[in-house]
């Protein structure tokens, strides 16, 4: 028999797992913490960056010059002997009118002919085409008709001031009785088309002179059959024009200091120099450009689409949504003080009050935050102050209740450089319908790289964001 005694043990108790436990509380805490960052609304951040905005004004012009209609005083068919858009001097043969048709006949079949063209005919036709590649646009597929119509006036034109070289001497007699010459009266540019607006003058516009939806354009080809007393070309005397624009007021603020301004036409990819007024009548602001060049050009157009190069601004570059304006005390800048070591800090002698116990205490020197300071005032936020709080300017009885300070707005933006939402003022060089560019190493104001809140609506000042 074994001697040796058992002794029965008492199980120890279960002991907490401290790392366990540890690591319980830490998952709790970053659950929460992803909860309450889900709950939370996102605030869009914006890193400030250098850059310049397009401010360049798009318009479309109405173009007014000198033109007289010539009117035709015998009814039949016309033929032109003089290309359409070209400067014609007095006394050219510009177009005739058969009444019976019989020498337009002669002229067509003279036309049908071969007739060798000359390297100005060729030049001609080749701008006509080069033209409307420029201008040809799929939205307004349309245009293409009008440009067949014009090329095929061209060559009408062309062929006619051939072929009447070539015609007898019996043909083109001014005896006839059915056929007729006509001679240029006045020098200038011969454009095959009237309007309506050939005797318009600035003074005489209305605001539905400028809808281009209603215009209407009638053009005159060889061949048609015109009636007398009807139009039948008009010439373009002097190279002096007008475009004009209605402008919107804001669009005047941009350009009413201005008396010149580079203008860039999209049609011919061209840039001129126009002088340049601002007119106000019959409840419209028109922009008027004058020039006295290139007129030729667009001789053929009554609207004309354009740009105003205004001067580019180049600073920090915002969103206009992060603008905020804010109201600010201005106090003197004669109530700021220094401390008792003459540090160059921003300080005041304010005596302070007790909204609690109703009294004054007694003044200190504090130091307030400033948002801005010019050579008067000093800008100081309302809600680092009490109304009732008083300033004591320096070595001076004179004092300044913060109440009786007048309110200044400040425009700026919300900085989050420090995790929360700081007020820094800005000054706005330029700005479009999305951005502002702002002026670059302004006191008391952001700089490059500093990171703002894109809707200054979504937050408050002083609110943590991160």
């Amino acid at each position: 028999m074994s001697n040796k005694k058992v002794v029965k043990y008492k199980r120890r108790k279960n002991q907490i797992n401290i790392g366990l436990a540890i690591f319980f509380i830490i998952f709790i805490y970053i659950l929460i913490q992803v909860i309450r960052a889900l709950g939370k609304e996102q605030k869009s951040i914006y890193e400030v960056t250098r850059s310049s905005i397009d401010n360049n004004i798009t318009l479309t012009a109405l173009a007014l010059r000198e033109e007289n209609v010539v009117t035709t005083t015998n009814a039949g068919y016309i033929s032109y002997y003089i290309k359409d858009l070209n400067r014609a001097s007095k006394s050219d043969i510009v177009y005739s009118i058969d009444q019976t048709g019989d020498i337009s006949n002669k002229i067509t079949t003279e036309n049908d002919a071969a007739i060798p063209l000359s390297k100005e005919d060729y030049s001609s036709i080749r701008n006509e085409i080069s033209l409307f590649q420029i201008d040809f646009d799929l939205n307004e597929y349309s245009n293409i008709y009008d440009f067949k119509l014009d090329l095929e006036n061209t060559i009408i034109e062309i062929s006619n001031e051939n072929a009447l070289a070539n015609l007898d001497q019996d043909m083109t007699s001014s005896t006839s009785t059915t056929f007729q010459l006509f001679q240029n009266t006045q020098a200038g540019i011969v454009a095959f088309y009237v309007d309506g607006y050939e005797a318009k003058t600035i003074e005489t516009l209305t605001s539905g002179d400028f809808e281009e939806e209603s215009y209407e354009k009638t053009r005159i080809m060889s061949g048609d059959l015109v009636a007398a007393n009807s139009p039948v070309y008009k010439v373009i005397t002097s190279d002096d024009w007008h475009l004009v624009c209605q402008i919107t007021d804001s669009q005047r603020q941009k350009l009413e200091q201005l008396t010149k301004v580079k203008l860039y036409i999209p049609r011919d990819k061209s840039t001129v120099i126009a002088d340049f007024s601002i007119i106000e009548q019959n409840g419209m602001i028109l922009a008027d450009f004058q020039m006295n060049k290139n007129m030729a050009r667009f001789a053929d157009c009554r609207f004309l689409e354009i740009e105003i190069i205004m001067e580019d601004f180049e600073g920090l570059k915002i969103p206009n949504t992060s603008i905020v304006k804010k109201d600010f005390y201005k106090v003197p800048v004669y109530y700021l003080t220094q401390g008792a070591n003459s540090s160059d800090s921003l300080l005041f002698n304010r005596q302070a009050w007790d909204d609690e116990n109703g009294v004054y205490l007694e003044p200190q020197i504090v130091e307030l935050p400033i948002y801005y300071m010019d050579s008067e005032y000093c800008y100081i936020n309302p809600n680092d102050v009490h109304p009732n709080d008083i300033l004591i300017r320096a070595n001076s009885s004179q004092t300044l209740r913060i109440g009786e300070c007048v309110y200044g707005q400040l425009e700026g933006v919300y900085s989050v450089n420090k995790g929360y939402a700081t007020f820094k003022r800005i000054e706005i060089l330029d700005q479009n319908t999305d951005y502002a560019i702002i002026k670059e190493g302004v006191d008391y104001s952001i700089a490059m790289y500093d990171h703002i809140i894109i809707d200054s609506t979504t937050i408050e000042e002083n609110a943590i964001i991160y």
